[in-house]
């Protein structure tokens, strides 16, 4: 352990022993001209820092931190030291007469550190009590140490103004006066070893008054609770135009929070080689009795348990989509994986010779909507002997009538797949393959999806469009909903139903992936009979539905689907 740790600060550890070494002062001077005080306003201060990596230890600790157990000191890292702030520059020029102490959990202590061994960027998960925000305190006040005499600047974000003062008191807590001042007006702290941290909120008061970062240069950021800050999250990252040879360092603290916009965030970046994700647990920090956390498992709630106290990841219990699994369900495609679209697909519609149609090769699911349309794409694809549902692509019109959505559905699959393009008359062989689309069987007043409204649309768009269940059958919500459980989580074996990671690490529909975490039942227990407006999230989990109750749901059989093929719109 001791020696991986040399590794993780040896950027940092060169950095500090090159400063002082290569010092020009007496190092005698200097301390006879300090031996009075180092203050805020003489020309050395005293910026070294004894962190102290500790463990509880009832028996043979000693109260090192009030109201802590008593501590058992693993290790001593010794850092910084004296620096001379009226040379040319601020610089480290001799070693520390009275240093700081801080203290720090075997978990957080890499963390602080950042050494070369671990990405740029550190997305720290934590439960409460865990010591996040002071683990945040600690990195960035050591990134303030290591680039003294640059003269550049770190920012901290934090998604409200009570937060960013919490993050403020951490950081007072850590250093003594001597080290900084800070400006309310600039919202600034100046260090006096020639560096400056910037604190910014991220809440945008309005649209107009824009974003609070722009123009800003950062070397390194600081970011609390960055699960609550995710729309500024493309701003903080391109402040990073100072990081040294472009090396950005991050350090994002961030509590379990149930949000797809969050996990997709979060999964995107964690798919790459920038970012890293650690876990602090409350019930490791060293700094907590450990009877607190026994009467906790007491007196919350087995979930509330998980989430608060074991920071594990939970989805609402009364989800709509029960089946839906992150880990499981959202994956990229397996290379082993056949595309059996052809073959699968010509079972609802077997091509007839004198078509000139090259049979279906991507499945559409629709739903038709007075704001939103949505149309998801799906292929299926043989893997380990059994049909894999993938969920490959998703269309999404809004404030469209029927005929502008299927246009656009037309173009769609012209040029993101190669479907449903006129053939080549000049090539008696070219014919092209097509899209199958099944549409909502339902009509409703005004909004009534008959043959003569949406299907008509699509066919006279070119695209072929089938009632989703065979006829004049109605498909039952409840019914629809356990055939998608079922497939997104089989009793026995793998999914049979997922959604698609891209190659560049997004989600092939995230707005679904959303839609199955973030649906729940109301207090009767009714799903998706919310308001139908701007927010209504139902769309993208129908129309997979129904483009999938021709092949999957639990009446289909040989005779069902020659009745489809009778009483379907063919």
């Amino acid at each position: 352990m001791r020696g991986a740790l040399a590794l993780t600060t040896a950027a940092l550890a060169a950095i500090l022993v090159v400063a002082v070494s290569g010092g020009t002062l007496d190092e005698r001077r200097i301390i006879r001209e300090t031996e009075d005080s180092l203050d805020e306003t003489g020309r050395y201060v005293d910026f070294g820092i004894r962190l102290r990596v500790v463990r509880a230890d009832l028996e043979h600790g000693e109260e090192l931190v009030e109201g802590s157990p008593p501590l058992v000191v693993l290790r001593t890292w010794h850092l910084g030291g004296l620096i001379d702030t009226q040379g040319k520059r601020p610089s480290l020029c001799g070693k520390s007469r009275n240093p700081t102490d801080w203290y720090c959990s075997e978990d957080a202590e890499p963390l602080i550190l950042h050494g070369e061994d671990l990405p740029g960027r550190l997305l720290v998960y934590g439960s409460e009590g865990a010591g996040k925000t002071r683990a945040l305190a600690q990195w960035l006040l050591l990134r303030v140490l290591e680039a003294t005499g640059t003269g550049h600047i770190i920012g901290v974000t934090s998604p409200t103004e009570p937060r960013a003062e919490e993050v403020r008191e951490a950081i007072a807590e850590m250093c003594p006066p001597s080290w900084w001042k800070w400006n309310e007006r600039r919202r600034t702290y100046t260090f006096r070893n020639g560096f400056s941290v910037q604190v910014r909120s991220t809440h945008q008061q309005s649209k107009e008054a824009g974003s609070r970062l722009q123009s800003l240069n950062w070397r390194a950021a600081a970011s609390d609770e960055i699960q609550d800050s995710l729309k500024t999250d493309p701003d903080i990252e391109m402040r990073g135009r100072k990081a040294p040879r472009g090396k950005y360092k991050r350090f994002c603290t961030a509590t379990s929070k149930d949000s797809s916009d969050f996990r997709t965030w979060r999964d995107k970046r964690l798919a790459g080689t920038k970012w890293t994700k650690r876990t602090l647990l409350g019930r490791r920090s060293p700094f907590v009795w450990p009877e607190f956390w026994d009467e906790k498992a007491e007196t919350l709630d087995k979930r509330e348990y998980r989430r608060r106290v074991l920071a594990e990841d939970l989805p609402p219990e009364n989800r709509v989509y029960y089946g839906f699994e992150r880990e499981r369900n959202l994956i990229p495609l397996p290379e082993v994986a056949r595309d059996v679209s052809r073959e699968v697909l010509g079972t609802f519609r077997p091509i007839r010779a004198r078509d000139r149609h090259g049979g279906f090769a991507l499945l559409a699911g629709h739903d038709p909507g007075e704001i939103r349309n949505v149309t998801t794409f799906l292929r299926p694809y043989l893997y380990r002997d059994q049909i894999l549902w993938v969920v490959v692509d998703r269309l999404i019109t809004e404030r469209t009538t029927a005929e502008q959505h299927a246009a656009a559905v037309k173009r769609h699959v012209v040029k993101h797949h190669r479907l449903n393009r006129e053939p080549d008359r000049r090539d008696p062989d070219d014919v092209p393959d097509r899209v199958l689309i099944m549409c909502d069987p339902h009509g409703r007043g005004e909004t009534k999806t008959d043959y003569d409204t949406v299907y008509q649309a699509f066919i006279d768009a070119g695209l072929d469009c089938f009632n989703a269940a065979g006829g004049d059958e109605v498909i039952q919500g409840e019914a629809r909903r356990q055939m998608v459980n079922r497939l997104l989580d089989p009793e026995v074996g793998l999914p049979r139903l997922v959604v698609a990671i891209l190659p560049d690490g997004a989600t092939a529909a995230p707005e679904l992936v959303a839609a199955f975490e973030q649906l729940e039942r109301d207090d009767r227990g009714k799903a998706e009979k919310g308001r139908k407006n701007e927010h209504d999230q139902t769309h993208h989990p129908v129309s997979v539905g129904y483009a999938l109750w021709p092949f999957e749901s639990p009446a289909v059989t040989a005779i069902t689907r020659r009745r489809a093929l009778v009483r379907g719109v063919v």
